[in-house]
């Protein structure tokens, strides 16, 4: 049951347009690994659709970023 649900968030969520992004008006962090399983490109994406965010992209990281380096 937690594999099907964890498998529908990972193919349909989240569903968030880029018009939905650029209403977020809260400080936001966009954070990614250069190893992560979501392309840099679409990162990248995500941050410039959101006014006023920062981008960190980690060298070496991957989609578990902060359990590989907590010191972050």
């Amino acid at each position: 049951m937690v594999f099907e649900r964890v498998r529908r968030m990972w193919l349909q969520e989240p569903n968030l347009s880029v018009d939905d992004l650029r209403g977020i008006e809260a400080p936001t962090l966009v954070l990614a690994g250069d190893r992560d399983m979501v392309a840099v490109e679409h990162t990248v994406a995500l941050f410039r659709a959101i006014r006023e965010a920062r981008l960190c992209i980690v060298p070496g990281g991957s989609h578990g970023l902060l359990a590989e380096q907590p010191d972050l």
